[in-house]
Order: C-alpha cells, then sequence, then structure tokens
C-alpha cells in the first residue's frame, strides 16, 4: 500500500475584503482537494486598523469544524520590541502613506498606528515559532503585502522553516480581458527581475501578443474607460500643442519597502532627473516642454502635495519653455504621447504603454519592465552624460509581450467563490471604526484641499 505524504500548509489571512476571500478560498479548496492539511493564520484581529468585517468572519466559520483544518487568531502583544532594524523604517513609511498618504505624517493616528505595528513584530517574533513547532509548514502562502506584518513572518519562516515552499499572491491585472484570475508564484509580483525574466522566457505567439495587448491597451486610451480609474477627468476635446519631449511623474511611495532591486538610481527624485534631462535637451537646441503631473497626487496628503509642488515650482524656475499639466486637468496623458518624439518616465506604466506605442521611452528609475521591454535607463548623471537622447526605432512587440504576459499570467478561478456580491455594510472593519471614520474623513478634507492647491498653482503661472 503506497503512503500519500501530507503536506502541512500555512495560509497567512492579512486582507478582509471579498476580493481576497476569493483568493483564500481558491488556496483552501485546491489544497483541501489534495488531502492537505491546512493552518489558517487569521491576523484580522492583530494588525491595526483592525480588518475583521462581519463577511469574513462567516466566511472563515466555514472552515471552523472540517477535520483538516486549524485557525490561529492571535492577540496583540503588550509590550514592544527592544530594538528594531533600519530596514523596517521603510515599511513604516510605506505603512504610513497606505493610510495618510504622507510618509512624514506625525500625530496622534500615526504615532498610534506604529505603535500597534511595534506590538505586532513582538508578538508574532514570540508566537509564529510554537505554531511552526507544534505543525512544521512544508508549503506557505501569504499576500504580496508591503507591511510590516508580511516582513515579520517572512523572517520567521527564513530562519525557523528554511525548507518551507513560498507561495506569493496577490491579485491579477485588473478588467482582464480574458477573464478574472489571481496571482501565484514562488516570487513576488514585484520581483521585477524574476518576473521579466519569466517574461522574456515564455513562448508567445507574435499575433497573439498583439491581438492581446491591443485588446488592453487600446481601451485605456479613450476617456470614461473602466479600464483606467483616471480617465474619467479627461476631456479629448481639448486642444493641446505637440510637445516634442514630455515628461511624467510617478507616485513612487509604493516601493519604498520592495527592497534594493527598486533603488537602484542615484537621484534625489525624480524632479532632480528630469532638471537634469531638460539641462541637457536645452543645450541641444530642445525647446519644447512638458510634464504631466499624475493625477494620483490628488489623492495623498496636502502636506505631501505642497512639497510636490515645491519641487514642481523649483523645476519651472529653471526652465522657462516647460510647460506643466497639474493633477485636476482633464488633459488625456495619451494625447501627449501621439506627438511626442521623447518620452520620460520615473516608475510611471505609462511608460510601458509608450514604449507598446512605439515611442523612445527614457526611465529615471528602476521600474517592472526596464528589462524587456525597448527603453533607455538614466539612473545617474554619469549615464546621461553617455546617452545621446535621439530616438531610436522602437521594438514596440517587446513592451507588448509584457502586457500579454500579465494577462496570462494570472491563475482562473475554479471554486466556491467565483462572485461575491455583498452589501459594504458586512465588508466594513468595525472594530476599526473610530480610526477608519477619521482617515475618511482626512482624506476627504485633503483631496478638497489639494484640488484648490493645483488650480492656485495653474492660476499663478
Amino acid at each position: 500500500m503506497v503512503s500519500v505524504q501530507i503536506t502541512e500548509v500555512h495560509v497567512a489571512l492579512t486582507h478582509c475584503n471579498p476580493r481576497w476571500v476569493r483568493i483564500y478560498t481558491e488556496v483552501i479548496e485546491n489544497e483541501l482537494s489534495r488531502g492537505n492539511r491546512v493552518h489558517l493564520l487569521d491576523f484580522s484581529l492583530l494588525t491595526f486598523p483592525k480588518r475583521r468585517t462581519v463577511f469574513f468572519v462567516g466566511w472563515l466559520n466555514r472552515y471552523k469544524k472540517l477535520n483538516r483544518i486549524q485557525i490561529w487568531t492571535p492577540r496583540p502583544w503588550h509590550s514592544f520590541p527592544k530594538e528594531i532594524s533600519e530596514d523596517y523604517q521603510r515599511y513604516y513609511q510605506s505603512e504610513l502613506f497606505s493610510y495618510f498618504r504622507d510618509n512624514q505624517r506625525s500625530g496622534r493616528l500615526a504615532k498610534k498606528l506604529i505603535s500597534e505595528q511595534l506590538r505586532t513584530i513582538t508578538y508574532l517574533q514570540k508566537k509564529y515559532p510554537t505554531i511552526l513547532s507544534s505543525s512544521p509548514c512544508t508549503k506557505f502562502y501569504i499576500s504580496n503585502g508591503r507591511g510590516t506584518i508580511h516582513r515579520t513572518l517572512m523572517e520567521i519562516l527564513s530562519e525557523k522553516a528554511p525548507e518551507a515552499k513560498i507561495q506569493y499572491l496577490e491579485t491579477a491585472a485588473p478588467h482582464n480581458p480574458l477573464g478574472d484570475r489571481y496571482y501565484l508564484k514562488d516570487y513576488p509580483i514585484h520581483n521585477r527581475i524574476a518576473r521579466q525574466i519569466d517574461i522574456e522566457k515564455s513562448k508567445i505567439d507574435a499575433e497573439d501578443v498583439q491581438s492581446i495587448a491591443t485588446r488592453w491597451l487600446e481601451p485605456r486610451r479613450q476617456a470614461n474607460s473602466r479600464t483606467n480609474y483616471f480617465s474619467k477627468k479627461w476631456d479629448d476635446e481639448l486642444s493641446y500643442e505637440p510637445y516634442k519631449n514630455v515628461f511624467f511623474s510617478s507616485s513612487t511611495d509604493e516601493y519604498w519597502a520592495l527592497g534594493e532591486m527598486w533603488h537602484q538610481d542615484e537621484w534625489e527624485d525624480q524632479y532632480e532627473a528630469f532638471d537634469a534631462i531638460m539641462s541637457r535637451l536645452s543645450n541641444k537646441g530642445e525647446t519644447s516642454f512638458v510634464l504631466r503631473l499624475h493625477p494620483n497626487l490628488l489623492n495623498k496628503s496636502t502636506d505631501f502635495v505642497r512639497r510636490e509642488f515645491e519641487r514642481v515650482a523649483w523645476l519651472r524656475s529653471r526652465h522657462e519653455y516647460l510647460k506643466v499639466f497639474f493633477p485636476h486637468e482633464a488633459m488625456n496623458s495619451y494625447l501627449l504621447l501621439d506627438k511626442a518624439d521623447r518620452v520620460f518616465v520615473s516608475i510611471s506604466t505609462i511608460g510601458l504603454e509608450a514604449s507598446a506605442m512605439g515611442k523612445s521611452v527614457w526611465t529615471c528609475c528602476a521600474t517592472s519592465y526596464d528589462v524587456i521591454a525597448d527603453v533607455k535607463k538614466i539612473w545617474s548623471m554619469n549615464e546621461l552624460q553617455l546617452n545621446d537622447l535621439e530616438p531610436w526605432t522602437v521594438k514596440s512587440l517587446a513592451a507588448k509581450k509584457y502586457v500579454a504576459y500579465t494577462l496570462l499570467e494570472g491563475v482562473p478561478y475554479s471554486h466556491s467563490f467565483k462572485r461575491i456580491v455583498v452589501s459594504r455594510f458586512l465588508t466594513f472593519p468595525f472594530h476599526s471604526l473610530l480610526f477608519r471614520t477619521l482617515h475618511v474623513i482626512l482624506r476627504k478634507i485633503d483631496l478638497a484641499k489639494n484640488v484648490r492647491l493645483s488650480k492656485a498653482q495653474l492660476e499663478n503661472i
């Protein structure tokens, strides 16, 4: 009689919204169908602000009576760690940005967030190794999070269960014309090097690349497109000049906690890079420059927006021919691309789309596509001096292959939670009602202030 080896699977439940419950359901049901034992690590009460919802509890209760399911729901610890490594500071910055849209945010709410994150670290470091000892983990599923809880879990696993196979989960490309999917691989979705190596190795027919990429890229260029959140504010009837050199700013905060592979450039920030490039082009006789500020800037804190506008004002003071489109303006970014000779970005994915359009693109920072797409890197002043900044005949199929792979790489859903329709009332985390209410109010206030700031910047030109 052949014995079947049972795998001990741990699944870290760090999100409670219906989209993630759908992914967790797929993982759990697949492992149960293989006869494996599953340990659900329910962190809905440990993190701050608390994520637990009525909907999540109802879903989790489905698994409480199953023999091959164990559920661990930790509670906050009441002491703090003695030392915090410098690496964790980036994670704090990332989480401050997630909730307050500003890595320099201070005040009672911000201090509360950080103190609770410290408690979380302490608890996991003390308790999770015990869980691993009683039920050794041979496979571990974790969301591709950027928070302290994810970092701490990975550190404990590397020390206490180095043989465990780690599987990373993430939501796949939104509005996928090939059908809804989720990401499941043995490396994080933001591992820019590993992912691009996989894309280069993939065998996708050129005709399929062209047709699949077009189905996703073309709708994003249109106003009110369901595949592009910011397009609802565009006005395609606006007249504009055919600017030859187009610069796109980016939000870089979400990459602070993702390791050194995302911190390869030597610029102080994207504006220093743009200034150096404009100066170089001006010396070549160029006078047509436009900077499109990312519309998402309006969703940051007002203090952060003020600091960004100060940098933009500095840039404008140094380049008299520079035209700036501010975040509130209804300019379709793709209209700017149509007539451009050169496109410059920091990390923005519009650089990938511009390359797919056949435009010459230079990146000032590490991006998710700079290895496979036909773009050039200017990550330092030395690289800028060595680059002639002359447009070239772009191999647009490379960027389109990236898009096609992204749409194909996910795993199609197959289990019970194919569609989840639930009231917003059931998906609200009442354990953190006060924090989240204040958070929403602050966001609304900041958004209104930011729109006024953006309009004032335009009026002062």
